[in-house]
């Protein structure tokens, strides 16, 4: 549980930085409702995996060089539908199921909406894992609100964390932009 709210406290981190640029202690630890060595400690640990630098009395966001999302649909298309056959073949009937907005989950959207799961209830942040989850006849498609980023074609920061926090769901797909030298799931944003 402590390194879920950690885990949410560092995407709200991030997702500032990406809005601001840079952030200062007092201001996290005003807008996370922590203390100033919370934010401290959280800024610490996002500067060693390498996500920002922190700078006296505050951080900065490091420039990002990822692939587009459009780019990053074609890059191990086969073993992403092949991850999506599986993944489906986990669900049963009425099942509530919620879906990040990454590439992989795009491709399990698309082969639940060919499958024959009936009354699931879909919750996603993506709007084109919620077009393509509502072609599946009789699901009930939730878009989990946010602060909307048209290049992901998605909600996501600190409201879309603290909307995901209060759902509760059978099982949840959540896919990672890659794994860091630790062996921790790393991600785009």
């Amino acid at each position: 549980m402590t390194r879920d709210i950690a885990a949410r406290r560092h995407q709200a981190i991030l997702a500032t930085l990406d809005k601001q640029g840079s952030v200062t202690v007092e201001e996290l630890a005003q807008s996370l409702d922590v203390s100033r060595e919370t934010v401290r400690r959280d800024l610490k640990a996002l500067s060693a995996d390498g996500l920002l630098s922190v700078v006296h009395g505050g951080a900065v966001r490091h420039e990002r060089s990822e692939a587009s999302f459009a780019s990053r649909r074609t890059v191990n298309r086969t073993g992403k539908e092949k991850i999506a056959d599986l993944a489906v073949s986990l669900l049963g009937d009425g099942m509530t199921v919620l879906l990040d907005s990454g590439t992989t989950t795009e491709a399990l959207a698309r082969a639940l909406a060919r499958s024959d799961r009936k009354r699931l209830v879909v919750h996603t942040t993506s709007l084109e894992n919620a077009r393509l989850a509502s072609r599946l006849a009789g699901a009930r498609v939730f878009l989990i609100g946010g602060e909307f980023d048209c290049n992901e074609d998605a909600t996501g920061g600190a409201e879309t964390l603290r909307a995901i926090a209060r759902l509760s769901a059978d099982i949840a797909f959540v896919s990672v932009g890659g794994v860091g030298p630790d062996g921790h799931p790393t991600d785009y944003t």
